[in-house]
């Protein structure tokens, strides 16, 4: 397409105006045949609907294009066109061939350049001098915090709601349980319903626990305090495992309660090598697996038990 007619100093030749766009000759293409010219991007754009010249009609072809004469491209170039950022404030009228040089450097330049000064923010080119790259850093600092607090407090506000849901759910999903033993307890018969839940709840668990790689089996916690357990059964039942199974499984924590492979340290020293053959499952959020009898079917029997047991570690747990 051509440059504005209006952008140009004094009238225009109607020689350099292309008769597609009607606008000044920009990249000016010849078509070889008949010598007119056109705008190149005006001439392509036309011959991709028609294969003729836009004056004369003769047939053309893009192999039959040309560059313009010397003489026309010389005129052209010295035509006084104003800059591209006159919209906002430049004066300037420049040769058409200084053209992209000026706008390159026009300080009237609304479009973001990235300071120099140290600060590296995108600034219009038109408000470089005014640019105080520390004043803009705490603008930036300041709206980040102000954004990070909402965050939080959104997060916060979101976590309260979600712990009263959660807390709500388990309320009523204890009370079902305890609905659900009391029938049990009053028609033995029921005890087999009873069973397949615990194995469904089971299952569901099983499989949304990751599997885990331990790196040292030498750092793992053989007799953790009332503390640790009371956190790795929170970590278990909030993890979605049967309040049963997670009973059972913290009762196998300590290594009084653990197979005869585990039960003394020289044990496990001696087994260290067969320990590393254990597929475990990691409890979410801390640093301690669970190995279930399920998974291990391929250990020797003095190294498993059923339905499993905890191992708590001490960063080991990946």
């Amino acid at each position: 397409m051509g440059y504005e007619r209006s952008r140009f100093e004094g009238d225009v030749d109607e020689e350099f105006i292309c008769t597609i766009c009607l606008g000044v000759l920009q990249d000016p293409l010849q078509v070889a045949q008949c010598q007119h010219i056109f705008c190149a991007a005006c001439l392509h754009e036309w011959l991709l609907r028609v294969s003729a010249c836009p004056i004369d009609r003769k047939a053309v072809t893009r192999d039959q294009l040309t560059a313009a004469p010397r003489l026309c491209t010389n005129m052209l170039s010295r035509l006084q066109i104003a800059c591209d950022y006159a919209p906002h404030g430049c004066p300037a009228f420049v040769k058409l061939e200084k053209l992209p040089e000026h706008v390159r450097e026009c300080e009237h330049n609304p479009n973001p350049v990235q300071c120099a000064k140290g600060c590296g923010i995108l600034v219009p080119k038109n408000n470089l001098e005014d640019h105080n790259c520390v004043l803009e850093l705490r603008g930036i600092v300041e709206q980040q915090g102000s954004s990070i607090a909402k965050m939080q407090s959104e997060m916060q506000n979101l976590k309260a709601s979600t712990q009263t849901e959660i807390g709500n759910l388990t309320s009523e999903i204890q009370t079902l349980k305890d609905c659900m033993r009391s029938i049990v307890e009053s028609n033995p018969q029921m005890k087999q319903v009873q069973s397949i839940m615990e194995d469904a709840d089971f299952t569901r668990w099983h499989r949304r626990l990751q599997t885990a790689r331990v790196t040292r089996w030498g750092s793992m916690t053989s007799s953790p305090d009332a503390a640790m357990c009371a956190d790795i059964w929170n970590a278990l039942t909030d993890s979605g495992c049967p309040l049963r199974l997670a009973n059972e499984l913290i009762e196998r924590s300590t290594d009084k309660n653990w197979p005869n492979g585990l039960s003394t340290l020289p044990m496990r020293q001696l087994n260290r090598g067969e320990c590393a053959k254990y597929v475990t499952k990691r409890i979410p959020g801390k640093q301690a697996v669970v190995i279930l009898s399920r998974d291990n079917g391929h250990m020797p029997r003095d190294l498993i038990m059923e339905p499993g047991l905890v191992m708590m570690f001490s960063n080991s747990v990946e």
